[in-house]
């Protein structure tokens, strides 16, 4: 009978024995697994930093290579620009040369071939991005003039050009040389 009560108790401890094992085995694949939900929310951390920072060098390099052809670009449009700049003067040459031509001669082949000459320099640095600057009849500015006098005009009204006394121009949207003036002021 002892042996029968031992076995009996025996029997009573196992299963308290096996559920305490059992819970102490939940509680380590629970400890576990939230272990390996650290780990990997720490993992997907990581991965969305390098992702971001890949993103960000990515858009980085687009821009610098926008940058470069923008630069590239305006340096080839402006190493021109003190090329055309002592070009200019000799167009204003041709122009003052055709203008103030003797009538006698006005007719002349050679007086002609000059004026073609002039059209032809003209139509060059046009294709180059060279423009003259009109602003006789309009308001004085001083982005693109240069008030070298002021007069008296009853046709004009404040602060109008009234005469171009030198051609001014614009490269590509910039002013070359700004167009000196006279200005009225009353």
């Amino acid at each position: 009978m002892k042996w029968e009560v031992n076995k009996m108790k025996n029997q009573e401890d196992k299963p308290k024995k096996d559920k305490g094992e059992a819970h102490s085995k939940k509680e380590a694949i629970k400890d576990d697994l939230n272990k390996l939900v650290d780990e990997l929310e720490s993992v997907k951390k990581k991965s969305d930093e390098y992702l971001d920072g890949w993103k960000r060098a990515q858009a980085d390099y687009i821009n610098l290579k926008k940058r470069i052809e923008t630069d590239m670009t305006d340096l080839t449009v402006f190493a021109n620009a003190d090329l055309i700049s002592r070009i200019i003067p000799v167009l204003e040459n041709f122009r003052r040369a055709s203008t103030h031509a003797p009538e006698e001669i006005k007719d002349n082949d050679w007086v002609s071939g000059i004026k073609q000459i002039e059209k032809q320099l003209e139509d060059v640095l046009k294709n180059e991005g060279l423009e003259r600057i009109n602003i006789v009849g309009k308001e004085f500015d001083p982005n693109l003039c240069e008030a070298v006098c002021f007069g008296n005009s009853d046709g004009h009204k404040e602060d109008e050009v009234i005469e171009e006394l030198e051609s001014g121009y614009i490269l590509k949207g910039k002013v070359l040389i700004p167009v000196k003036v006279k200005v009225c002021k009353k």
